[in-house]
This record gives C-alpha cells, sequence and structure tokens, in this order.
C-alpha cells in the first residue's frame, strides 16, 4: 500500500480564518457580531517541571511557522507549544514563532515547501491535496467528532502521517479545524430540501459527485466572490466550516444553517523529518510530549469557538438547523453511495483502512 510521491500540496479547505471581509460584496446593512474568536480561553499555564530529564545535550532553537491570523486558535496555540517547550527544557530549546503567513507571504503551498527543505523546523500544515489525501473529502466519511477522533488514532489516520515521510515531514498530529455544513435560503434538515439548488463547492470530483448526489447542482465560485454570487442569484448555498460562514458573514444572504457535518477538515502539526531525527533522544520526547498538550486543549479551544460562532449567528438572525438521527442517516447514505465512485482514485487499500477503523461495510 505504498503512497505516491505527493505531486502538489494546496491549500483546498478553504479556512477563511482570517475572518476577513468578502471582498467588497459584503452587506453594510447588518453589521457583524465581534469575532468570538478573539475570546478564545486562554492555554492554560504549565508547570515548567523538567523533572525525569538530563537536559545534558546542547540548546537548539525551533523555527515554527503557520498562516493562521491572530484570531484564529491555532496562532494562540502554537504561542503555547513555544511556552511549553521552554519551560519543559528549561530554556535549553527556545523556540521562534513565524504566524500569519510571514514566511510564506501567506501562501500555505509556501510553508509545506519550507517544511520540506528544512528552512523551517516545524510547521502547521493546511489540508492537503493528492489523490491519496482525498480519503479525507469522502462525503460522511465521519460526520462527529467521535468517528473523527476514530479515524484519526486509528490505522487510517496514522498511515496516512506516516506517507509524509516519503517526502521529508513527519506528521505528528491532526489538528481539529471542524466540520463543513451547508448554509442556504431554506433548511436542509431533510435530503431532498437540497434538490434543484445551485450549490457553491470547491472544485474537487468529491465535492461535484456529493452536489450531483444531492440532485443539486454544483457551482464554482471563488471565496471572495461568493458572498455577491449568493446576493445575486449565481449560487443559492453553499457549504463550509462554521469558522468561515461567520467569517464571512454568508449568514447574511443565507440565513438558514445546516448543520450536516458532511465533510470533517483538519491541519497537520508537523515537522521536518531529517532535523528532528537528528535530535537528542530527550529533546524529541519534549516536543512530542508538549505537541500531545497542546494540541489536546486546541481541539478543545476550536469546539468551543465554534459554538461561540453559532450562538453569534444566532442572535445575528440566522437560523441553526440541526438534524434527527434520522435525517442525519438519511444524509449519511446519500454521501456514502459516492464512495463506490471515488474510491479508485484514491486507492483501495487506503479506504479500506479508514473503514475497518469505523466499522463500516465496503459498498464497492
Amino acid at each position: 500500500m505504498k503512497i505516491k510521491k505527493l505531486t502538489a500540496i494546496l491549500l483546498v479547505l478553504a479556512m477563511a480564518f482570517t475572518l476577513a471581509a468578502c471582498g467588497g460584496g459584503k452587506s453594510t446593512s447588518t453589521p457583524a457580531p465581534t469575532a468570538p474568536a478573539q475570546q478564545t480561553p486562554a492555554p492554560t499555564q504549565s508547570s515548567g517541571s523538567s523533572s525525569g530529564y538530563k537536559l545534558d545535550w546542547k540548546g537548539f532553537t525551533i523555527t515554527l511557522a503557520h498562516d493562521n491570523s491572530t484570531t484564529h486558535p491555532a496562532y494562540k496555540y502554537a504561542e503555547y507549544f513555544k511556552t511549553l517547550v521552554e519551560e519543559m527544557s528549561n530554556g535549553l530549546i527556545t523556540v521562534n514563532v513565524f504566524g500569519g503567513g510571514q514566511l510564506s507571504n501567506g501562501n500555505p503551498n509556501q510553508t509545506v515547501q519550507l517544511l520540506q527543505d528544512g528552512q523551517v523546523n516545524m510547521a502547521i500544515i493546511n489540508g492537503l491535496s493528492t489523490p491519496e489525501w482525498d480519503v479525507w473529502k469522502l462525503p460522511f466519511l465521519v460526520s462527529t467528532l467521535e468517528e473523527a477522533r476514530t479515524v484519526m488514532e486509528g490505522k487510517g489516520g496514522q498511515y496516512m502521517l506516516d506517507s509524509l515521510k516519503d517526502n521529508g515531514i513527519l506528521g505528528i498530529s491532526y489538528m481539529d479545524v471542524g466540520f463543513r455544513v451547508f448554509s442556504a435560503p431554506r433548511s436542509l434538515a431533510n435530503v431532498a430540501d437540497a434538490a434543484n439548488l445551485k450549490v457553491r463547492i470547491v472544485n474537487s470530483v468529491a465535492f461535484t459527485a456529493f452536489i450531483e448526489a444531492l440532485k443539486a447542482y454544483p457551482v464554482t465560485v471563488s471565496i471572495g466572490e461568493l458572498y455577491t454570487a449568493l446576493q445575486q442569484g449565481q449560487a443559492d448555498a453553499q457549504e463550509n466550516p462554521i469558522t468561515t460562514i461567520y467569517g464571512r458573514a454568508f449568514y447574511e444572504v443565507n440565513k438558514y444553517i445546516t448543520l450536516t457535518n458532511h465533510i470533517w477538515t483538519y491541519y497537520i502539526w508537523a515537522a521536518n523529518l531529517d532535523w528532528f531525527e537528528s535530535l537528542p533522544a530527550e529533546a524529541q520526547d519534549i516536543i512530542l510530549k508538549c505537541s500531545r498538550k497542546m494540541i489536546e486543549e486546541y481541539n478543545v479551544a476550536v469546539a468551543e469557538q465554534e459554538q461561540e460562532m453559532l450562538q453569534a449567528m444566532k442572535n445575528a438572525g440566522a437560523v441553526i438547523v440541526e438534524l434527527t438521527e434520522d435525517q442525519r442517516k438519511a444524509w449519511a447514505e446519500v454521501g456514502r453511495s459516492t464512495h463506490a465512485k471515488l474510491v479508485k482514485d484514491i486507492g483501495v487499500d487506503i479506504v479500506a483502512l479508514f473503514y475497518e477503523d469505523l466499522g463500516l461495510e465496503p459498498n464497492w
């Protein structure tokens, strides 16, 4: 089951965590509520204990890069990782954090290249796009955080992280970004409600197959033009993570937010493989322990932020639609019906690992 070399590493699940304006298309009649992302609870303080470590090796500096804005939890938790590592190593390891795309000029692809080339030691990588990594785009492969964690910690998720070693990258862990959901001019609680809508999607075979299975029409519009496209009827609905829907105020032109949770999105917490393997064993252990602690607290913060954003949109007049168990099963049935069409491009063996982790019966 050897994965082919990555031929392209692209940002494919646009998160819009910059919470930027909508390229002139945003309504001025309804001011957006204060971004709850700026109210993200601060990470808990570490104990600073280095008990059990000899710390008898030469100190060094970690260069850590990411492309997240100051309003997103990933920015704060990268700084938290710095605090944890420096305290646990008693200052023997220092961490220089370059956030907000400082080293990549805002291009996440460049961040990946910097990591591969060893110009940075660690990075938060945005979504990857190769045929193999499209396994995470399979509609309703997972639709709850429990399912996502089952796969992240299972054979499938670990296999994908291990595959990055062929490209000089150590995939340490996944970081939760959230599920993609729909915003639309009406509730999409029932699968049939999506029929005949023009739905904006990212340009992807998996996304196209999903929308067509819903008997809707896929439309591709840039994220910067999407607000205006929804206003003017070029698109009726769209799907994105909650952070994007909130940050770009799509709820102003699509009143109904239906929590379908049809595709889970992620970041990858990673290191340059050669660099990491060159470190003393104690230093490696400190980095991995601090990584686990940081990511655990980060994932909690992301979930809390989503709830704050949903409440803020509700306060602004949006309708938040939650699915019943029967409705969710009906949605999942449609989403998973596309897997048989998509599995060959991804790799049957790879998808089989994910299915095994989830206890699903293959439909191909």
